[in-house]
């Protein structure tokens, strides 16, 4: 959810149908869509996680996480407090935005939050493209696993 800027609805609609590569397809599907309104959107994660979806990879229509949406918020909460930190599921979508605005990657900023209302900084930053979003997630990769 932290690298990816990925929303508590979105982590637990993703199916593996849905993960190509390090590419997120967030779909439309069931009482799902996508927060901005769209039919789909894209988010990009660490290889690392890629291989371990794909290593672990099940039906296609079955869901990534299995677990409940209470038990993702408990697990966030918990991992947190081993830090002496509080925080929420929506705090590690906030510390991906932020992360990438210290560095001063706005069109990432952009790219990770995929609001829907453009905002006037945006009419100035370029949009990126998914392999321009992978090559920028590859420096966050390297010093969050590295």
């Amino acid at each position: 959810m932290a690298t990816a800027g990925l929303r508590i609805a979105d982590l637990m609609n993703l199916r593996y149908m849905d993960v190509e590569g390090r590419i997120l397809h967030l779909r439309a599907h069931g009482n799902y869509r996508p927060k901005s309104g769209k039919r789909e959107e894209i988010a990009v994660i660490p290889a690392i996680v890629s291989q371990y979806i794909d290593a672990v990879r099940r039906q296609p229509e079955m869901n990534v996480i299995t677990m409940s949406e209470s038990s993702v918020y408990m697990a966030v909460r918990r991992h947190g407090r081993r830090f002496g930190l509080h925080i929420g599921t929506h705090d590690l979508r906030k510390w991906c935005a932020s992360y990438w605005e210290r560095m001063g990657e706005y069109g990432m900023v952009n790219f990770v939050l995929r609001h829907s209302a453009t905002q006037l900084r945006d009419r100035y930053v370029a949009p990126l493209s998914v392999e321009e979003a992978i090559a920028k997630q590859n420096l966050l990769e390297k010093e969050l696993f590295n």
